[in-house]
């Protein structure tokens, strides 16, 4: 009886152990899945993000000095914090002189980041090419004529221009020698070979031509079109434009020049019965005092309105 009653216990104990093994394996495998879970979580948030930053690239091929990384980091800091408008100012333009007082003697051309914005300027991003010269040129013209605004506005400041002195313009004169031509080993030179080789790459292109026309065979001239770069521009927009630019003008003189609001008061003068002798050379005469065009008075009528008008007006 006591060894049927010890190997009764025996297999009870070993049952316990074996079920409790089997719940620790259990238990085990679950916190396995679940941190196998956590890590695709992060690793699908980490795509995500990567996904959904569009600066991502930027961020990593755009170089910065350590001057123009504190520059940038002091007008992020300053855009968050909503300071002045002033101040921000001020701020950018540091940051923007950073960028074309930059020397790249010994270094990468596109280790300046005007250099960089430039060749992305290049991209045609929705047709996956670069642009061609006459496409890119007078993009390049344009940041070229920002960048010697900024760069007078630095070295010979608008607000004390009548205060410089010799000085000040021999001044301005070494650092365009410096940073502004081509040769100086700096953003600006490169970004003047690159519009010059555009303008040359212009000047051998086979012109296209930038206007064209659609008749129609029906409706003329509503429904013709004039292509401007391949985009069509029906001529009935230029006549609405036309025919709103007039009406606006009209309400113009009428409310802000005649004290009229009412559409009511208004009233029309047929130009076709207007007499305009242009022999008479009377001092003083004019369209105006011929009695025939009944205009004479108008000028006390215009007077009496004025007088009857709102201070405001």
């Amino acid at each position: 009886m006591k060894t049927e009653e010890t190997d009764e216990e025996t297999s009870v104990s070993e049952d316990s152990e074996e079920s409790e093994d089997g719940d620790n394996l259990s238990s085990a495998n679950e916190a396995v899945e679940e941190s196998e879970v956590g890590l695709e979580d992060r690793g699908q948030q980490t795509n995500d993000s990567d996904q959904n930053d569009v600066m991502k690239d930027c961020c990593e091929l755009a170089k910065f000095n350590p001057e123009q990384e504190l520059l940038l980091q002091e007008m992020h800091d300053s855009l968050e914090s909503g300071e002045c408008e002033e101040v921000q100012v001020r701020k950018m333009a540091a940051l923007s002189m950073s960028m074309i007082l930059q020397s790249l003697k010994g270094h990468d051309r596109f280790d300046s980041p005007m250099l960089h914005f430039a060749a992305v300027l290049g991209i045609v991003e929705d047709e996956n090419r670069l642009r061609r010269g006459d496409e890119y040129s007078y993009m390049l013209a344009g940041f070229m004529y920002c960048i010697r605004v900024l760069f007078v506005e630095h070295t010979l400041p608008a607000a004390t221009r009548a205060e410089q002195t010799a000085e000040d313009i021999d001044r301005f004169l070494d650092l365009r020698k410096k940073y502004l031509v081509v040769g100086s080993y700096s953003p600006c030179s490169f970004l003047i070979k690159m519009l010059g080789h555009g303008k040359t790459m212009s000047m051998q292109k086979i012109n296209q031509p930038s206007v064209t026309w659609t008749r129609s065979e029906t409706e003329r001239p509503d429904k013709d079109i004039l292509h401007f770069h391949g985009k069509p521009l029906p001529i009935k927009r230029f006549k609405d434009c036309i025919h709103d630019m007039i009406r606006d003008a009209e309400d113009i003189l009428w409310q802000d020049l005649m004290w009229m609001g009412q559409k009511k008061e208004r009233f029309d003068i047929d130009l076709d019965i207007i007499q305009d002798d242009l022999s008479f050379a009377k001092r003083g005469a004019s369209w105006v005092t011929n009695e025939a065009n009944g205009l004479t008075d108008k000028r006390r009528w215009m007077m009496d309105r004025m007088l009857k008008a709102p201070k405001s007006k």
